[in-house]
């Protein structure tokens, strides 16, 4: 079908039917799926025609599919071909052609809508921003209709938020679960940002409840309102994307400061990942200016059975004894050396700190001499540093920060490592960024950057985004690095290629702990990685720790290159993993074909097939666009890390280069991740609700739930491991559920003569 056939007849006015015949002209080439000549068409019928933004009008609303909600549709496509010819034919001529009663029109197609791309494209294209005001007696109308959801957005696409009252619009809103339609609308309103924060905070702080809001708002739709901890993610989302003061929540905050210290007690005690020193000095760290934290550490040390640290803790604070619990009385008898002394060396303090000698047949040590191991912490030895390692043709980088709790705390690199074969240079970043100038930040660019110096590391994109946030001069160093090698992505390489190459199970630890193991049969330590590392001096087992993540990565390319000299295999720095397949569309509901989530719906388990993939192999890491989703993948079974919504999208990213979890996400966040994760190992899911997404995940990655495999890990922290417990013990349980404790017990030791082995403590679940 030629372009030039659709022009005007001879005998035909500029009437209706012109238009309709345009349309149903269009129609057919949208039909058979042909773009590129629909697009040609389309503009030459804008051409035709009068009143360009007529014909827009008239076949948008002969469009069948104009109130599906489809994000890709005829509609929206013949407003983005008119946003086209303007933009070529100058806006300006048509001016006169765009009416206040074809603007009017055009509002009233929105409202019968929930497209929200069309809604955009058209409040753009016809100018409807210019008139806005005219249009709030009609949504004011749709909002004593109940018609919260629809009234939001174009109130937000309109400018249009400072017309509605938080009580009429945000409260309802709320309470029917829409947090995402709001948040929308917080972009453009300041005051609205502060009184949607004040209200969530006394929503958690039980200074407004639930039931009066509903009773006073007489929502038609009330959705189940989010839990106290949900609304403490959305606080905290808000107000680190505002760069807000969490003075504004002190609920919120006073929530946050507790649960990060059940975070280090949980991590000390029960994981035993973070050894005693490194435990007390986060917590000194999390309490030191607020008496009520303190309280809560000795509250907590009773909890976990360590009266000592309660009584440490009670002793350096100087906190007044009715303040002190009971169970610490005996141990405040002793002093406050005998006391740290005590912990220090007591079961737990004590493995941590064990030397390099008594670790040397458990772990893989440090071989070069600890006085080879230089903390650079002045500027005239940063100089002299970089000097000598800008001559050489192989370095290799890994960095350390301190872990952050709280809302607005950025992870900020503290200690930059770099190693050559005979030193280790410990770059204080947390002593020098105050001192150091733009050319030695330059120095560092140039190591990074330079064709001629190899930089290993392992999730290398990891560290150099850390140490490019540090200055302004750093920011394109990411984007300008020039030979890097990524051990993370090289272990996955060989292990599909190479296999043979490690002498020693390559699964049996992760991350860099794991290819050590796999090349020299011994893991690494990392029981220091969950430290202080803004605290000077560092300790002794900080620097070896720190020293050693660096170092090894020397001694595996070293291993590499002889085992595949003696091989006689392909260069390994050559090799690619082969697991990218071609994009794939899926059908929607037309017959036409999609990408976006698409892409992901070719993933090949890391063999390279199309086999089903149980649900006990699959792993999964969900953004805080898809949490709902998370919870679901989790009661089938499936091993699903959660974000957090203070965590940002680019830990996304960690989660793939470290465990190869394939990520969940839906929107633009799904674009910015697919810059760094492989379309196979990155999914945008499109539903909005839970259950859908869970059909479209299911679908698209093949998984096969059985039986066996439902309900197998915890839908609130993923863990795969149960205990029995007895009916009485669910009694105590149902108690602490009244009092709002439900989600924080842990059961252990006795209850009382009557419950035989039981205890219930709070512990945070998560």
């Amino acid at each position: 079908m030629a372009a030039a056939e659709l022009g005007p007849p001879a005998a035909v006015t500029q009437s209706g039917d012109i238009y309709s015949a345009y349309f149903v002209k269009l129609q057919q080439l949208w039909l058979k799926d042909s773009k590129k000549l629909f697009s040609t068409v389309a503009q030459e019928c804008f051409g035709n025609v009068e009143n360009p933004y007529k014909l827009c009008l008239v076949c948008i609303k002969l469009c069948p599919d104009l109130n599906k909600g489809k994000g890709y549709n005829l509609a929206t496509t013949l407003v983005g071909e008119l946003k086209v010819f303007l933009s070529k034919n100058g806006k300006e001529n048509y001016a006169s052609s765009l009416t206040q009663a074809l603007q009017h029109d055009a509002f009233h197609l929105l409202i019968r809508q929930r497209n929200m791309s069309f809604t955009k494209t058209v409040i753009n294209v016809f100018n409807l921003i210019d008139i806005k005001q005219s249009f709030l007696p009609l949504l004011q109308d749709m909002l004593k209709q109940h018609r919260f959801k629809d009234v939001c957005p174009l109130a937000t696409f309109l400018n249009l938020q400072s017309h509605f009252t938080m009580d009429e619009l945000l409260c309802p809103l709320l309470l029917e679960d829409k947090i995402s339609v709001i948040e929308d609308f917080l972009a453009g309103s300041p005051r609205h940002q502060k009184e949607f924060l004040t209200l969530l905070d006394n929503i958690v702080g039980k200074v407004v409840f639930v039931e009066d809001l509903i009773q006073r708002h007489n929502v038609g739709q009330i959705q189940k309102v989010k839990s106290k901890k949900n609304l403490t993610n959305v606080a905290t989302r808000i107000l680190k994307k505002y760069k807000l003061d969490i003075a504004i929540c002190p609920h919120i905050e006073k929530r946050k400061q507790l649960s990060s210290l059940r975070y280090l007690f949980y991590k000390h005690f029960i994981e035993h990942g973070m050894p005693m020193k490194a435990f007390r000095s986060l917590l000194h760290d999390a309490v030191q200016d607020n008496e009520a934290l303190q309280l809560a550490v000795l509250d907590f040390s009773v909890e976990y059975h360590s009266p000592e640290l309660g009584a440490y803790f009670a002793k350096r604070y100087d906190i007044a004894p009715e303040k002190v619990p009971h169970q610490i009385a005996d141990a405040m008898k002793k002093d406050l050396d005998e006391i740290s002394s005590a912990l220090d060396s007591s079961v737990d303090g004590d493995v941590s700190y064990a030397s390099s000698e008594e670790k040397g047949d458990e772990f893989y040590t440090l071989k070069i001499p600890d006085e080879n191991v230089l903390m650079i912490d002045t500027v005239d030895s940063f100089v002299e540093c970089l000097e000598i390692l800008k001559k050489k043709d192989l370095v290799a980088i890994d960095t350390e920060w301190k872990p952050t709790f709280g809302i607005g705390q950025e992870e900020t690199a503290a200690l930059l490592q770099i190693a050559i074969s005979t030193h280790v240079y410990l770059i204080d970043i947390f002593t020098l960024r105050s001192v150091l100038q733009t050319e030695h930040w330059d120095m560092i660019k140039f190591l990074f950057t330079s064709p001629d110096i190899t930089v290993l590391g392992y999730g290398i994109n990891g560290d150099m985004s850390s140490i490019s946030k540090i200055h302004d001069s750093l920011k394109d160093m990411f984007s300008k690095k020039q030979k890097t090698i990524d051990f993370d992505y090289t272990k996955k390489v060989l292990t599909q290629k190479c296999p043979e190459v490690f002498k020693f199970d390559i699964k049996k630890y992760k991350g860099l702990s794991g290819l050590v193991y796999a090349c020299f049969g011994k893991p690494l330590d990392k029981s220091a990685q969950f430290s202080q590392w803004e605290e000077r001096p560092l300790q002794p087992f900080q620097r070896s720790y720190a020293a050693l993540d660096a170092w090894c990565l020397l001694e595996i390319y070293s291993y590499l290159e002889e085992q595949m000299a003696d091989l006689e295999l392909p260069d390994w720095k050559t090799l690619k993993y082969d697991n990218e397949p071609k994009k794939e569309k899926l059908k929607d509901g037309s017959g036409r074909g999609r990408s976006g989530g698409g892409e992901g719906a070719s993933w090949r388990d890391p063999l390279g097939t199309k086999r089903p993939v149980p649900a006990s192999e699959f792993k999964a890491a969900c953004d805080t666009m898809v949490q709902g989703l998370a919870r679901l993948l989790r009661s089938c079974g499936i091993d699903t890390v959660s974000l957090e919504n203070e965590q940002d999208h680019e830990y996304c990213i960690t989660l793939y280069e470290k465990e190869k979890r394939v990520v969940f996400t839906r929107g633009k966040i799904y674009y910015r991740l697919r810059k760094y994760i492989p379309a196979n190992y990155c999914f945008c899911v499109e539903s909005e609700v839970a259950q859908s997404q869970l059909e479209e995940v299911i679908a698209a990655y093949n998984i096969v739930v059985s039986v066996s495999d439902v309900f197998t890990r915890c839908t609130v922290c993923n863990s795969d491991r149960y205990i029995h417990v007895p009916s009485n013990v669910m009694g105590h349980i149902k108690k602490l559920k009244e009092q709002e404790l439900w989600s924080d017990v842990l059961l252990s030791g006795p209850i009382g003569a009557e419950d035989g082995q039981w205890h219930i403590q709070r512990l945070c679940h998560g």
